[in-house]
């Protein structure tokens, strides 16, 4: 993993094995279905008491960062599935390289 970006440790300055690494991530798994549907504090809370249950020392910092809350005003952005249409406003600018055709598929006028 990333320097950086792991969420626990085996203790200071020590490199995780490829096993510490493996029980990380299933920690990691294991913290998030626990405290699925609840806020962020939530999740890092059962993440940090998984990881600690392994014997890794939780990294704060990283959990923290990893599981903050999404801005709500910010949008999401889904796929649309192949051969459906995105519902978009009669005003919406047409998509990068759109070819100039119409939201009908029609030459635009």
């Amino acid at each position: 993993m990333t320097e950086g970006f792991e969420v626990g440790r085996g203790g200071p300055e020590e490199e995780l094995s490829e096993e510490q690494r493996h029980e990380m991530v299933a920690a990691q798994l294991r913290g998030e279905a626990a405290a699925a549907g609840q806020g962020s504090e939530a999740v890092v809370a059962a993440v940090g008491h998984e990881l600690r249950e392994a014997g890794l020392e939780p990294d704060e910092e990283v959990l923290h960062r990893r599981y903050e809350e999404t801005d709500p005003d910010i949008a999401v952005i889904q796929d649309v599935p192949q051969g459906e249409s995105a519902d978009l406003p009669d005003d919406a600018p047409p998509a990068p390289g759109d070819g100039g055709t119409d939201r009908e598929g029609g030459a635009a006028t």
